[in-house]
């Protein structure tokens, strides 16, 4: 089953997606939408390249179309690894699909006639990116989007609770693997289409014909279509990098032009601080918005007659008016707020933050606690393959074992008897005592056929408790 980490990146990008159709695109779902590039293949739409074939998890067109210039489509790809900054090679892989699939228009396609569209992509990650992928990103013309600020940790967070119910979910109606491409076009239905029936016929496919399942992703779709009602407006405080924020509705992004606003940086505790958008917006609250660390590095270190004059520091507001609004900065704070106190500040709170991906022996023991809680005949069983591993020989416990231990008959199924480990793991990663990455602690081994021939602890697990 895919892990959540994983999956909440595949919610993040239909939440996205929603908000791509607000911001005025036309998102492309099957190939009929464009015959000439697209293509249907088992894990989604894919585009065709000069090279190859190109997965498109969320493609947008914009529908105005600018003058002078093809139609502009946009590439939307989300990483969801809070602990972990998107590194340079996420970026390189965006240019490589741009370039290939900007190259696959020849002239045998203008002879034909056919629509050339200008490609544009956009990666946004939840964990911040790499100084060298921004770098990166900025040389080649790609939007590095970063979500890792506190005024992103609602819709974030949404997406990993989210995850959570909808693999429970598809345990309950017997899956095997997590059907990606159902839970898409189950969040589509209700985040683009607003459609209740065909989020019902949907649902029925994802639950497989169970209707407590169907009901029970029927209303996670819809309330997650409620939470993401706000609105996300663009923010521009780079010349080449991007920040957004998240607004309550259109109607307090327009009272921006009528109550002129200025950007100030507040010290919160051991989180280095955040900034927030005042005078309020409304009595007694403030926009909060979540700049990247390269750009308020860009904030402190600027004089305030730089910051005043020079265009790549101005913080411009991009509403669904046709100007933008543009919004003072005010002078860096401070004391324990000032550019060194703030680096010192966000540096501790990174590293008391930081989570293992991988086994230490403080995650492994307590991982065996838990478990001993819940089951003391599964932690028997990783117990036994554990000081397998130890000894030399394989760190596996066999199928009759299992049997044996777990007093099961001869005609149960072993289908679900992890799952009280499967709960013990996701509720670690939950607390932040482990990382989404860590291998599972036991894993069924197929030598041939449909039944596990045995269940096996990883060699990270076993070897963490020496």
């Amino acid at each position: 089953m895919i892990s959540v980490r994983s999956l909440a990146g595949y919610v993040l990008e239909e939440l996205l997606a929603r908000e791509l159709k607000d911001s005025g695109f036309r998102l492309l779902q099957r190939r009929n939408d464009d015959p000439a590039v697209l293509r249907e293949q088992g894990n989604g739409l894919a585009i065709m390249g000069r090279g190859g074939l190109h997965q498109a998890d969320v493609l947008g067109e914009l529908e105005v179309r600018p003058r002078f210039m093809h139609p502009i489509r946009l590439f939307v790809e989300a990483k969801h690894r809070p602990d972990t900054p998107v590194g340079i090679e996420v970026v390189r892989n965006a240019v490589g699909v741009l370039g290939d699939i900007r190259e696959q228009y020849t002239m045998a396609h203008a002879k034909k006639h056919l629509q050339r569209f200008s490609y544009r992509y956009a990666i946004f990650s939840t964990g911040g990116f790499a100084n060298s992928a921004l770098d990166y990103a900025t040389t080649h013309d790609i939007s590095a989007i970063d979500l890792s600020g506190a005024g992103w940790s609602g819709l974030t967070g949404s997406a990993t609770t989210a995850a959570e119910a909808l693999i429970n979910l598809a345990e309950k109606a017997g899956r095997a693997t997590f059907p990606v491409n159902d839970m898409r076009s189950v969040m589509r239905s209700s985040l683009l289409a607003n459609d209740r029936e065909e989020l019902a016929r949907r649902a029925g496919i994802f639950a497989r014909g169970d209707e407590t399942v169907s009901d029970e992703i029927q209303r996670l779709a819809r309330d997650l279509d409620v939470d993401a009602a706000g609105r996300v407006a663009l923010v521009t405080a780079e010349s080449s990098l991007f920040t957004v924020g998240l607004f309550a509705d259109d109607d307090e992004l327009r009272r921006l032009r009528d109550s002129p606003a200025e950007l100030s940086y507040e010290r919160r505790g051991s989180e280095g601080g955040h900034w927030a958008l005042g005078p309020s917006l409304r009595a007694g609250k403030a926009a909060m918005l979540a700049i990247p660390p390269r750009q308020e590095e860009a904030f402190f270190s600027a004089s305030p007659s730089r910051r005043s004059k020079h265009p790549a520091l101005r913080v411009d507001i991009l509403t669904a008016d046709a100007e933008p609004v543009s919004v003072a900065v005010q002078d860096p704070p401070v004391g324990d707020s000032s550019p060194s106190g703030w680096r010192k500040a966000r540096a501790e709170h990174k590293k008391s933050n930081r989570i293992d991906s991988h086994w230490v022996p403080g995650s492994a023991k307590e991982f065996l606690e838990r478990v001993n809680q819940r089951s003391a005949e599964l932690h028997r069983i990783i117990q036994l393959a554990v000081a397998r591993g130890q000894q030399g020989s394989n760190a596996a416990v066999s199928r009759n074992e299992i049997y044996e231990i777990m007093q099961y008959s001869d005609d149960r199924s072993l289908r679900g008897f992890t799952k009280p480990i499967r709960a013990v793991t996701m509720e670690m990663i939950e607390q932040g005592a482990i990382g989404g990455d860590v291998e599972w602690p036991l894993y069924a081994y197929y030598e041939s056929g449909v039944k596990a021939t045995e269940f096996r602890v990883p060699t990270a697990f076993w070897s963490a408790l020496l």
